[in-house]
């Protein structure tokens, strides 16, 4: 049925209206090539889709029907009003042009074999997380501001037990719901989510017509879409054949698939930078040239198409993305150029109208949906690069002061007027300069243009040697393929090459200087000016947790694709070395060009495959081929054949989260109230899509001593309302008790998938799995209390006991390791100990002087010789030495020597710790704990 229902939606949302304004905008459609005739009218349709839904969302109604009618009403308006009839097709009169480019259709049907798994990204706790939760979200209520009522019903101090205080004086709000979604109002239940939302409401459009799990497709969509618009631009730029190499070349780059599947904003970013940018050097007008399109082309002809695409593509980008600001240098400089140069046509009207129009309404949008994530960002920036340092008073005001303070509006006012004032002086002089001096500057220019040109292109070639071969300091000549490289922003050019290949950086290298040298001109200088500054800016600086592969999508919407239509161009420089020569020298080098290019391409094809982790090899191991079809690890020869889910390319990430998560789902009754409690980040995974996804009151307690009373006392609330409590204790959940009642089992829960691994210092070669396990219990009110003696399975219902300093079990284990994930200092593990904390019942154990606890651990130690210590508080009780096998050791606790919080007892195991092959401090493995009280003795006189 959903289907059936996108076999209707999809083409009234993804073409009608695009196709209906082009037929109204572009007056030469012969102009136009076949591809652009199916290309522009699909993404004119998703940029106007998209608006109409956020402003729907904006106001609390969105829907599909909704959205449906606005772009039915729009696309008949501009038919009837620009009297263009609907047939017959775009297409009319150049029929001959029709023949389909089967390059291309092969090189995107490759792209659709690598970019359709998407990632089941649904957990919390992650960036993706609260872009998939937010988009089911607003395809469930219409709106993307939430009303939670279990918030709103909270006091403030008890809400305080389950919310997330944030204490940075840069954020407007000072608690979060579940990571991701702030709480802008405890009094009305007001959360909002983090982020901008233009890409959640794409990710909704799709959960409205599709469902949950098949609405992840959307992102692949955009993605594909994004590297069409790439290939449009680089055939506008350059040719048809470098078009289709950098097509090819992007399609399979390990970034661009990857953030194809995964969820996050960079796919969307891409396709709206970039099919901008093909419509802004696209466009006659805009790129201050008059050239026909196409040999016998009409000259002159007003067109705003290509500018309100254009416009419309660059606006959306600051309902999408923080650092959308960006784009305002770049944009800024080339209005001052055309009103400088008295260059103003019509077309720019419409595009600076349409875009000025928009940038109001984000800005507003900014304000409303997102003043603690913007405040943030920028706050954060300034306070990176010491720039706050240079206003009044030495810092940057706090979210609250500049947000909420009337003098901070009018001095930003007070700032755009004075841009404004100061505009009208510079263009004054500009005048001046230009009937003083301009004719002579213009008449000497182009004396020193080719000496400017060759000047540039060293220059850029200088530079990216420099921050790639120097400035990194790099110790071995693997870091250039993955292996260990310095953790200073100075090597990020080098992890960049990591996925674009040495060679493929060598080649953007030569392709600069020959952009710079023979291609650089007025149409598309834009382009390749603001492509420079985003490539500086991140390359610079990444600000973000530089864990790869995840961090290089800042590199997605502008960088990447910039750094491989230059390597393209390289390519097709050298290849055609031969048609270019002029001299008898350049014609005997020539065929060594053609060879160098042959190779170069080959080469970085097959690196290609060692990136996308098809083709893997280490001196330990030796090599690898993961291959489709391989089930098993098996040898043939010197090689190993590996599953293909062993590869980045074949990893199902996060596969079968869905169904895990619906799993837990079904168990819980639709009005309980379920509490988790664990780590800082691991509940919210699971809490986050429980309750965006379907609608379950999912609460996480605080992970610093949650105070057992206080939520207690919700619990009887929430009893006496009628609503059952479900209590989840993860791994080292123990630190929540609660007085007064006791812990009915009615199950447990596990997540278990594959997460392709990340790490700081090279390239992860290999998944992971994220692994979490959750007993669940009824709370119901405490009967008798719970008596000795108690045995306690370690890896087997013991969550609720742990505090802190255990390791998670892997699937299917009986035992438990303490443990951490260490601090690393110089690549090392800085601790030698690990100490994790018990949680005992004292319930029925008299507190005489002579009561005590007889306890009996039985564990091993992952080598001989490691040493195991019992303590509470500053007590110790005893030490003993581990063997490798498992074995009993008996200790006797006092009872008036145990540290006591909320009427229980604290009890530390201290282990020596060794670092294990994944980096984790490892100390004794636990099996089991049999506790038995011994009640005080009388004295007698």
């Amino acid at each position: 049925m959903n289907l059936l229902l996108a076999l209707v939606v999809f083409p009234l949302l993804f073409f009608l209206p695009g196709y209906v304004t082009a037929r109204a905008l572009f007056r030469d459609p012969g102009a136009l090539a076949s591809g652009e005739k199916i290309f522009i009218p699909i993404a004119l349709s998703i940029f106007i889709s998209l608006w109409f839904g956020l402003v729907l969302a904006e106001f609390r109604i969105f829907s599909l029907v909704a959205l449906c009618a606005l772009v039915a009403t729009l696309s008949i308006a501009v038919a009837v009003i620009a009297r263009t009839p609907l047939f017959p097709p775009f297409t009319r009169g150049d029929e001959r042009r029709l023949r389909p480019d089967w390059i291309f259709i092969a090189t995107l049907l490759l792209g659709v074999l690598l970019a359709a798994h998407p990632a089941e990204s649904i957990l919390g706790n992650t960036d993706a997380g609260v872009y998939v939760n937010l988009g089911a979200h607003i395809a469930r209520t219409g709106a993307i501001s939430i009303h939670d009522a279990l918030v709103q019903s909270l006091p403030p101090d008890s809400g305080r037990q389950f919310f997330w205080d944030l204490i940075n004086p840069f954020m407007l709000y000072k608690q979060l719901r579940l990571p991701g979604f702030f709480i802008a109002d405890q009094a009305s239940g007001l959360v909002l989510p983090q982020f901008l939302h233009l890409y959640p409401v794409w990710l909704a459009i799709f959960d409205a017509t599709l469902g949950l799990r098949a609405g992840l497709y959307a992102t692949p969509i955009i993605g594909l879409l994004g590297s069409v618009s790439a290939y449009f631009l680089a055939r506008t730029l350059f040719n048809r054949t470098v078009a289709r190499l950098a097509f090819f070349l992007l399609i399979i780059n390990v970034p661009q698939f990857w953030f194809a599947r995964y969820p996050v904003a960079e796919a969307l970013t891409q396709c709206l930078l970039i099919t901008g940018m093909y419509a802004f050097v696209r466009s006659r007008a805009l790129t201050l040239l008059t050239f026909p399109l196409r040999e016998g082309g009409k000259r002159g002809v007003t067109e705003f198409g290509f500018p309100l695409v254009a416009a419309l593509a660059f606006a959306e980008i600051f309902f999408t993305r923080a650092d959308a600001i960006l784009l305002l240098a770049p944009l800024g400089l080339y209005a001052l150029v055309v009103i400088f140069t008295r260059s103003w046509k019509r077309e720019h009207w419409v595009f600076f109208g349409a875009f000025s129009a928009l940038l109001v309404q984000a800005f507003a949008h900014m304000y409303v949906f997102a003043p603690t994530y913007i405040y943030f960002q920028y706050s954060h920036f300034l306070r990176m690069k010491n720039i706050d340092k240079l206003l009044p008073g030495g810092g940057l005001p706090s979210a609250q002061e500049f947000l909420r303070h009337p003098i901070y509006v009018a001095m930003l006012a007070g700032i755009m007027l004075f841009g404004v004032v100061l505009l009208f002086g510079l263009d004054r002089l500009a005048q001046i300069f230009h009937r003083r001096a301009g004719a002579r500057v213009a008449a000497t220019l182009p004396r020193y243009e080719n000496a400017l040109r060759w000047l540039g292109a060293v220059a850029v070639v200088a530079l990216i040697a420099s921050a790639y071969l120097i400035a990194p300091r790099v110790t071995t000549l693997y870091a250039y393929v993955g292996g260990e490289t310095p953790l200073a922003r100075s090597a990020n050019l080098v992890k960049l090459g990591w996925y674009l290949s040495p060679l493929g950086i060598a080649l953007a290298a030569l392709g600069a200087a020959v952009v710079i040298r023979r291609d650089l001109n007025r149409r598309n200088l834009f382009f390749f000016g603001t492509a420079a500054l985003f490539a500086f800016f991140y390359l610079e600086e990444l600000y973000s947790n530089p864990h790869y592969i995840y961090t290089t999508r800042h590199y997605i919407p502008l960088v990447i694709p910039l750094f491989i239509l230059l390597a393209a161009r390289a390519l097709e420089f050298l290849w055609s070395a031969r048609a270019t020569s002029r001299s008898p020298l350049q014609l005997r080098v020539a065929p060594l060009a053609r060879v160098a290019a042959g190779a170069t391409f080959a080469l970085w094809l097959i690196y290609n495959l060692y990136v996308m982790g098809v083709i893997d090899a280490s001196r330990a191991s030796g090599i690898a081929l993961r291959l489709p079809f391989v089930n098993q690890t098996t040898r043939l020869g010197p090689m190993r054949l590996e599953p293909f889910s062993e590869s980045l390319v074949g990893v199902n990430e996060l596969g079968g989260a869905y169904d895990q998560i619906e799993s837990l789902a079904e168990k819980v009754d639709p009005n309980a109230v379920i509490i988790f409690s664990n780590n800082r980040d691991e509940p919210a995974l699971i809490a986050t899509p429980l309750h965006f996804l379907y609608d379950r009151d999912a609460v996480v307690a605080r992970f610093n001593q949650p105070n057992g009373e206080k939520v207690s006392a919700m619990i009887d609330q929430w009893r006496a309302q009628g609503r059952p409590v479900i209590l989840a204790y993860g791994t080292n959940g123990g630190k929540l008790t609660l007085p007064r009642y006791s812990l009915e089992p009615l199950g447990d829960f596990a997540l278990d998938v594959p997460q392709w691994a990340f790490a700081y210092q090279y390239m992860p070669r290999a998944p992971w799995r994220v692994n979490l396990n959750f007993a669940l219990y009824r709370a119901v009110p405490q009967q008798n209390p719970s008596l000795y003696p108690l045995t306690i399975n370690f890896g087997e219902g013991d969550e609720s006991l742990l505090v802190s300093g255990f390791m998670e079990r892997p699937t299917g284990a009986s035992t438990r390791w303490m443990g951490a994930i260490p601090e690393v200092a110089g690549g090392k593990a800085s601790a030698k100990k690990v100490t994790a904390t018990l949680r005992l019942p004292d319930a029925g154990v008299s507190t005489g002087a002579g009561a005590s606890l007889d306890f009996t651990l039985t564990a091993r130690a992952p080598k001989e010789g490691m040493h195991l210590t019992l303590k509470s508080g500053n007590k110790t009780f005893g030490e003993v030495v581990l063997t490798r096998e498992f074995a009993s050791y008996p200790f006797t606790l006092a009872t008036r020597d145990l540290k006591r919080e909320e009427n229980t007892y604290l009890l530390d195991l201290v282990a020596s710790a060794i670092t294990d092959a994944e980096g984790r401090l490892l100390g004794a493995e636990l099996q089991s704990a049999v506790v038995s009280s011994q009640p005080a003795v009388a004295s007698h006189q």
